[in-house]
């Protein structure tokens, strides 16, 4: 079987947090990536739920509203609209 080699940047902490894991399980770096590799190719996916948190859109202050609301308005008086713009082709 052909190997080849792979290098990667890892926070110290998660490394030695993760390190003292793997030596726990009887487990070398090594191993540990040897066996995450071969579940991605296997499952066709990660081996685990990977979830982004989305943040919660920040809400704006009424004057923070009257301010956008105006920007909007300022906007759509200055410009061509849309079907301005279609018509002049």
């Amino acid at each position: 079987m052909r190997t080849e080699q792979i290098n990667f940047r890892i926070d110290a902490a998660i490394k030695q947090d993760a390190e003292a894991v793997f030596k726990r399980l009887g487990l070398s770096s090594s191993d540990a990536m040897r066996m995450f590799y071969s579940q991605v190719a296997m499952q066709q996916d990660l081996p685990f739920d990977a979830k982004v948190k989305m943040q919660e859109p920040k809400r704006r202050t009424p004057v923070e509203q009257a301010a956008f609301e105006k920007m909007v308005d300022d906007f759509i008086r200055e410009n061509k609209t849309t079907l301005d713009l279609l018509a002049d082709r």
